[in-house]
């Protein structure tokens, strides 16, 4: 045992010796900086060989922040059309990409909230920032719910549909003046403007849309006038605006003929005697008057 003792200790200092000598310095404080170190930034420098994966590892990182933006900037345009904000809605259309699809459906949103608040100077300026995709004259869809509970989807519904379906008679003016807006507009049913005010009852708008010629007599997928709205929702003062708007159309008497015989049918014996006197009205302008006699006569068989 005494010889093996010697050799290990030349061993030992044959290992010290070598120790000495490395460059590595293996006693340097080199363990905290491996635990420390991030891993995930590493990775992309690992990968130089795989330029697709790393490219496809860069648009991953930076997904997340764009979207984030772009959230904020939704909100932040939708929150300063709600309120009215001119100078916030044009500093935020200053510097965005109109051609890209989620700026064009913000600026849409906006357009909607501005023109239910009624906020039209927001509207002038959404419409002219999106001229390049039509924004004033693009549909979209909503969902329309009638009295009876049902629903119904309606595609086509721009932005003059929404602007007489809430009583916005300065945007309805705003559009067709300053963007050329048909007052005639027709959505996925073939409902007008004037389809819209009458239905909702709101006069001003009825009377802005017959300033701007719209047509009483226009008729719906369903056979409808404005006029025969009015009447089946009872909205008498909806029927009075459009009884006196005086219409030049050739098939007017018709038109109020019509609403006559529904307003007879709903036992609504205010608007039948309305739409009678608009009736006598206009025979009486054209010199018609066997035809007054027959209206008489045919109200009073019907009322018993």
């Amino acid at each position: 045992m005494l010889p093996v003792l010697p050799v290990l200790l030349v061993l030992l200092c044959s290992l010290c010796s070598l120790c000495s000598l490395c460059s590595c310095a293996p006693c340097a404080p080199c363990a905290p900086c491996a635990p420390c170190a991030p891993v995930l930034p590493v990775l992309p420098v690992l990968d130089v060989l795989s330029p697709k994966k790393n490219k496809r590892l860069q648009i991953l990182v930076a997904q997340p922040a764009c979207a984030n933006n772009m959230s904020e900037w939704k909100d932040a345009l939708y929150s300063a059309a709600q309120r009215g904000l001119v100078d916030r809605v044009a500093t935020l259309l200053a510097d965005v990409n109109m051609q890209d699809v989620a700026v064009q459906d913000a600026m849409r949103a906006a357009l909607q909230i501005s023109i239910r608040n009624d906020h039209v100077i927001v509207v002038r300026i959404l419409c002219a920032a999106g001229a390049g995709f039509k924004l004033a004259k693009h549909g979209f869809s909503i969902k329309f719910k009638y009295r009876n509970g049902r629903c119904e989807l309606r595609h086509n519904f721009q932005p003059i549909h929404l602007a007489a379906s809430v009583g916005s008679a300065s945007c309805i003016a705003e559009l067709v003046s300053h963007f050329h807006i048909s007052a005639g507009a027709r959505d996925m049913c073939m409902d007008a403007p004037l389809h819209w005010a009458c239905r909702h009852a709101h006069v001003d708008a009825i009377r802005k849309l017959l300033v701007v010629k719209a047509h009483i007599g226009d008729k719906n997928a369903r056979h409808e006038t404005p006029l025969d709205l009015a009447v089946g929702y009872k909205h008498n003062r909806g029927v009075a605006a459009l009884v006196a708007s005086q219409s030049e159309e050739t098939d007017v008497s018709t038109v109020f003929q019509r609403a006559r015989e529904r307003a007879l049918d709903n036992h609504c014996f205010t608007l039948v005697g309305l739409l009678t006197r608009a009736l006598i009205a206009r025979h009486s302008a054209v010199r018609d008057r066997p035809s007054v006699t027959h209206i008489f006569f045919k109200m009073q068989s019907r009322r018993k």
